[in-house]
């Protein structure tokens, strides 16, 4: 069967990791996997990809200036009528927009992937209602959790699926707690990830542990304004931000403790990888994810969402309590594993093709 992948970019997103896990299993099953990209690091694809898998990516525009929605939408279109798939599959609310109505009238099923809170993300009107029609013609829809399903209008729901992100323990690199109080952080520096209220949070930290450091990775459009947050709140060399680690996973070996601070997510990405790897953790119990994947007070710990002085007094106890930190950690790496097994994740993946192509 010939399935064709459509995403944004080939950086180092969830969807992207996603993805590269998805064409590398098909491929290996003997199918033809085609990857679309809108674009690409100049150092090439973060995540690898077999050398059977076939990337495509959207050539740069340097003469016509043609918008770049545009020149997704015909690349998508054209790609689709050259290709003929078996099976095309979306991820991200815009990409599924265009992927659904550059072959209105196609033979093939498409699967769109929403891979964030839809309620929440800030798209404007046009877009909100595009992707309502996306959803609407679409074959099958995943999903990311089940409180996200449950928002869904009855109609859509029938034909959605939630489908967990994999996540394995990483055979590079292992977290392991040296005393030190290093709390991290991980994710795209954007508003929704809400570091700034991180960074308001740790300045509380630090007038109980002053040696307690915060290293955000990530990279983003908030960048500028969160290294002025930091001067403006005396943070100084505690905190650090050193952008995206080279290595998928590197992160893991920096922290004693990590935080996960959204306003909002579509799951949690980084805060499964943390509990698989076994990080004690601390998230906001924002809609959707954490609470899906931190059991309270077993696998981690949940603040209630967007509460900076609740989030500062959990990190300080958490550091406070050694015993506390071990038990967090064996659970979360016991219980998320099973949770998130990649077997598991793949078997329901198939699930969600096969109803697809029967268009049932």
């Amino acid at each position: 069967m010939k399935i064709v992948f459509i995403q944004a970019g080939l950086g180092a997103g969830g969807a992207e990791k996603n993805i590269a896990f998805l064409a590398r299993h098909l491929s290996d099953a003997g199918h033809d996997v085609h990857v679309l990209a809108m674009n690409t690091p100049k150092d090439g694809a973060y995540f690898s990809f077999p050398e059977q898998v076939t990337l495509h990516v959207m050539p740069a525009d340097t003469k016509t200036r043609v918008p770049r929605i545009l020149r997704s939408f015909l690349f998508i279109r054209q790609s689709l009528l050259h290709l003929a798939p078996d099976l095309a599959i979306s991820f991200l609310t815009k990409i599924n927009v265009l992927t659904v109505l550059a072959q209105p009238f196609r033979s093939f099923p498409v699967v769109v992937s929403e891979r964030n809170n839809p309620l929440l993300q800030k798209n404007n009107f046009l877009w909100r209602h595009l992707n309502q029609v996306a959803l609407r013609l679409s074959d099958r829809i995943v999903l990311l959790t089940h409180q996200a399903k449950a928002e869904m209008p009855a109609a859509l729901r029938n034909k959605a699926d939630v489908v967990y992100v994999p996540c394995v323990p990483w055979e590079q690199f292992h977290y392991k707690n040296t005393g030190q109080k290093r709390v991290i952080a991980v994710g795209r520096l954007d508003r929704q990830k809400g570091f700034d209220l991180l960074l308001q949070a740790f300045k509380t930290v630090l007038t109980e542990h002053p040696d307690a450091t915060l290293t955000i990775f990530g990279e983003g459009k908030e960048r500028r304004a969160l290294e002025t947050l930091v001067e403006e709140l005396s943070l100084g060399a505690s905190v650090r931000m050193p952008g995206v680690t080279e290595k998928n996973g590197a992160w893991v070996e920096h922290g004693d403790v990590f935080v996960f601070s959204s306003r909002h997510e579509g799951f949690g990405n980084a805060l499964a990888e943390a509990t698989v790897a076994g990080l004690p953790s601390i998230s906001f119990d924002c809609a959707f994810g954490p609470n899906e994947i931190i059991d309270d007070g077993e696998t981690g710990l949940l603040v209630p969402a967007e509460d900076i002085q609740a989030l500062g007094k959990t990190i300080v106890k958490l550091l406070d309590d050694p015993d506390l930190q071990q038990s967090l950690s064996v659970s979360a790496r016991e219980r998320n594993t099973r949770r998130f097994d990649p077997e598991t994740i793949l078997s329901q993946w198939e699930k969600v093709f096969d109803r697809a192509t029967l268009r049932d």
